[in-house]
């Protein structure tokens, strides 16, 4: 597999923990997504742009609802804020070690 990340690799990182193996389940799901959707885009560095816009934006929103729902807080929207940094942060380190072992294939150079 070529791009960001290798599936197996990401189920190691998860390790045992069920919540982890959900979210690497999550995250190779929307990856899946993304890569059907960069696929025919003839700027996939702009496309991948969009892509992280629409996650967070998605994200926000997500939690917006849980707000109005009345499931969290105005105090958690700050840690949640926190913590969205630092997982994306972690994201980061994870494309970057899976490109350079896949290489560059996948955005044509620019990874």
């Amino acid at each position: 597999m070529t791009g960001a990340s290798n599936p197996e690799v990401l189920r190691q990182i998860a390790g045992d923990d069920p919540r982890h193996q959900k979210i690497v389940d999550l995250v190779i799901e929307l990856e899946r997504a993304a890569r059907e959707h960069l696929a025919d885009e003839p700027d996939r560095l702009e496309a991948a742009s969009m892509i992280l816009t629409a996650g967070a934006v998605l994200s926000g929103g997500m939690f917006g609802r849980l707000l109005i729902a009345g499931a969290a807080t105005e105090k958690d929207k700050r840690r949640a804020a926190e913590a969205a940094a630092m997982n994306f942060r972690t994201g980061i380190d994870i494309g970057k070690r899976a490109a350079l072992r896949v290489g560059a294939e996948f955005f044509g150079g620019h990874a």
